[in-house]
């Protein structure tokens, strides 16, 4: 006789200190009672040390650490003879109890191994595996420290795939696009979730999935809720003068003793962004040489210590020891540096780039990657004139293949020589992900539009004078504009090829 499945619901590796709510309730509390909408044995995976709020009827299962290995092993301990194992996250307050019904019947009756869904926002789709399935990944697993979660699962299985029969169940609507993750396990996602609770008007409890479906599709509006990467000119000084760079069109090309950004509203900015949304990326920088200016390394030590992510994007020629010392020093997983290279030759880089300057960029660059930084990456620009160069980036840097990263030619709306290779844009357009997502600061504290609007033309917002929070908000109205009619509502948007490029 089959034996019911049991629904184990995962609370490890949660970003927030507190127990995420929405209107006022615990998202714990709303996930566990759709799950008991329509299954009686469930579980929690919690971290051994952690306390929970109480929840009635679910047993817990107390994990030393909280991997893959160990919560599987656990749960079969726990319920060593269950035909079929479904899984959710435990923050995921829009999961589709019936769907688990669903797919523990299709494991079931096709003798599946895995079950799980396709084309939904994350969190509302869970996974099925069969018994073996589960004892099969605890093994592989073991020793590899995979983190639990909704994508350990498929990773593992990814190791050898044809050895697994796998049942994929299709969302009506194709979310892929969207990048929606309705788990509530940062601020930024609970402040997603908590808009949709109030446009639905009754709540998240007992909504179903169509109804979502519909909400999403029809009040876009609603996917934005914070900012999620910020981009912050430390200065207006660069010691390059290169030819395909936005700077030339600013006025800015050559400039080596401009304006700076004050200490002060550089590190209110920092602070700002960290309590609007602690998982956020600051940027250094979207038109300057970060490492020039005499604060980058308060700045960007107030950011790290912030919890925020940081990303360097620098033409390397000032990743000099004492960076490559304070580099090293810090946690990878928050911190990258991105080095424009472009180029595989001195007289190309003199040609483009307007500096003699070549081997220092090529040598400071190497002995950083030398040295042992993994989150150091080699970035070369995908236009035209270097259509040959992609590849000899690869053969130059053969043992570094992994960390180049091709970067699209941006013309800035026309503004700069059309020197695309080819025309990458979807064919059907959608809202830009830029003025959904991003912030782009001055060093004199003014915000753009976004990174097309050079001049400020289509925004004016200014950090001095109000707080990132109402800044926010108001490109939030801009946002609104851009999604009315085909036009895009904002001038700009409609010679702007950039809408569909995603940051971090």
């Amino acid at each position: 006789m089959a034996q019911k499945p049991v629904f184990i619901l995962n609370s490890t590796g949660l970003n927030s200190f507190e127990e995420p709510k929405v209107d006022g309730v615990l998202v714990s509390r709303i996930t566990l009672n759709r799950v008991r909408s329509r299954f009686e044995d469930i579980a929690v995976l919690v971290e051994k040390g952690r306390s929970l709020p109480e929840l009635e009827g679910v047993k817990l299962l107390r994990l030393e650490k909280s991997d893959l290995f160990s919560a599987l092993t656990a749960v079969l301990e726990a319920f060593p003879d269950r035909d079929v194992y479904l899984f959710a996250d435990l923050y995921a307050p829009f999961l589709e109890a019936e769907l688990g019904e669903r797919y523990a019947a299709i494991t079931q009756e096709r003798i599946a191994h895995y079950t799980y869904g396709e084309h939904y926002p994350r969190g509302v789709a869970p996974h099925a595996l069969a018994q073996d399935t589960v004892r099969i990944l605890r093994n592989v697993a073991s020793g590899n420290f995979t983190p639990m979660g909704d994508e350990a699962f498929m990773n593992l299985m990814g190791l050898d795939i044809n050895s697994y029969d796998i049942e994929v169940d299709v969302s009506p609507d194709d979310f892929r696009r969207y990048r929606l993750d309705l788990r509530a396990r940062n601020r930024e996602r609970v402040a997603l979730i908590a808009q949709l609770s109030s446009a639905l008007g009754s709540g998240i409890e007992g909504v179903s999935y169509s109804k979502l479906s519909q909400l999403l599709l029809q009040r876009q509006d609603l996917h934005r809720s914070l900012p999620a990467y910020l981009e912050l000119d430390l200065s207006d000084n660069c010691s390059l003068s290169c030819n395909f760079c936005p700077r030339e069109a600013m006025g800015l090309s050559g400039v080596a003793d401009g304006a700076v950004i004050e200490e002060g509203l550089a590190l209110r900015i920092v602070e700002e962004l960290a309590r609007l949304n602690p998982d956020a990326c600051l940027c250094l920088s979207p038109f300057s040489e970060p490492l020039e200016s005499p604060i980058w390394r308060k700045v960007a030590d107030r950011a790290l210590g912030s919890g925020l992510h940081l990303f360097i994007e620098t033409n390397g020629l000032a990743m000099d020891a004492l960076f490559r010392e304070w580099f090293l020093a810090q946690e990878a997983e928050k911190l990258s540096v991105i080095v424009s290279l472009d180029l595989l030759s001195a007289e190309e880089y003199k040609q483009y780039k307007g500096a003699d300057r070549y081997s220092e960029a090529v040598a400071n660059t190497r002995a950083l990657l030398t040295a042992g930084a993994g989150n150091c990456y080699l970035q070369v620009l995908n236009m035209d004139e270097f259509s040959s160069v992609i590849d000899g980036f690869y053969d130059f840097w053969p043992e570094y293949s992994d960390r180049v990263l091709p970067r699209k030619y941006n013309s800035f709306c026309g503004r700069l020589e059309l020197r695309s290779t080819a025309d990458l844009s979807p064919l059907t357009r959608f809202p830009c992900w830029h003025l959904k997502r991003d912030i782009v600061i001055r060093c004199s504290g003014k915000v753009q539009l976004c990174k097309q609007d050079l001049d400020g033309v289509e925004f004016e917002g200014d950090l001095t004078k109000e707080s990132l929070q109402k800044l926010w908000a108001r490109l939030g109205e801009r946002f609104q504009a851009h999604l009315s009619g085909d036009d895009r509502g904002i001038p700009l948007c409609k010679e702007c090829d950039e809408w569909h490029t995603y940051n971090f």
